[in-house]
């Protein structure tokens, strides 16, 4: 169960970095703000949360209010609409995923939130470098010698830096 919610923890971050690359802040926000919709839908399918009369009308409430902020939005971006949402949903998922995953622990042993990140950690940076690697695809942007080598040294310097906060939360 830890790898889906490492993966889904992983495109939420991803898609959301590289829709900010697309459209507004203001937009990411109203957009992203749909993330208690897709937590209380996932948690109707995961059989945690009942669903009633209430709930469903405080999500046709949200969905309606997110629907009308949209609509007057003067940068609209298909692609970063698209993955804007996408993150939404994978951040609905992660929480349910996260939820599920510890209930299920806590009948094993006990595991404290910060012991699924360590375990989580893993799986996120896997799926997260290569949706980077995918999406940013930075290797073909490089043509000569000289700024493939500033490149090669930038991303060392940022791989020691990643590396020394990784040994830092390690020990």
């Amino acid at each position: 169960m830890e790898i889906p919610c490492g993966i889904a923890a992983a495109i939420e971050i991803s898609c959301a970095n590289a829709s900010l690359v697309l459209i507004t802040l203001s937009f990411y926000t109203v957009i992203k703000s749909s993330t208690p919709v897709w937590v209380l839908l996932f948690s109707f399918m995961f059989g945690f949360e009942k669903p009633t009369l209430n709930l469903i009308a405080v999500i046709s409430l949200i969905v309606v209010g997110v629907s009308l902020t949209v609509d007057g939005e003067s940068h609209y971006n298909t692609q970063g609409f698209i993955l804007v949402l996408v993150a939404a949903i994978a951040s609905g998922l992660r929480w349910n995923l996260t939820q599920f995953l510890m209930k299920n622990n806590d009948k094993q042993q006990q595991q404290s939130p910060l012991a699924t990140m360590y375990h989580l950690s893993p799986i996120m940076f896997i799926t997260m470098l290569s949706l980077s690697l995918y999406i940013e695809n930075p290797f073909q942007h490089h043509q000569n010698a000289s700024s493939y080598l500033d490149f090669v040294f930038k991303a060392l310097i940022s791989l020691f830096i990643m590396a020394v906060g990784g040994i830092l939360g390690k020990s």
